[in-house]
């Protein structure tokens, strides 16, 4: 699984939806919504709904922490 970062405070500290293998630990894809599934080697893995531990709210991810300032202005 490729490192997501809340796309508001740039923590790694984040959990997101997703659909894994209780077999074999593969996630097979993330979780937009109930009618939103975005496979995991998609591009649209980035700007999916997280939880941020630090933020304590839902917001989106993003692939490099650098970004989230960006994001704010």
């Amino acid at each position: 699984m490729q490192t997501l970062f809340c796309s508001y405070c740039g923590s790694d500290d984040i959990e997101v939806l997703a659909w894994v293998s209780p077999k074999t630990n593969k996630i097979s894809g993330y979780i937009e919504s109930l009618n939103n599934y975005y496979p995991e080697k998609s591009a649209t893995n980035v700007n999916i709904r997280c939880w941020c531990h630090n933020c304590q709210e839902i917001n989106r991810t993003i692939e490099n922490a650098k970004d989230a300032d960006l994001l704010k202005k």
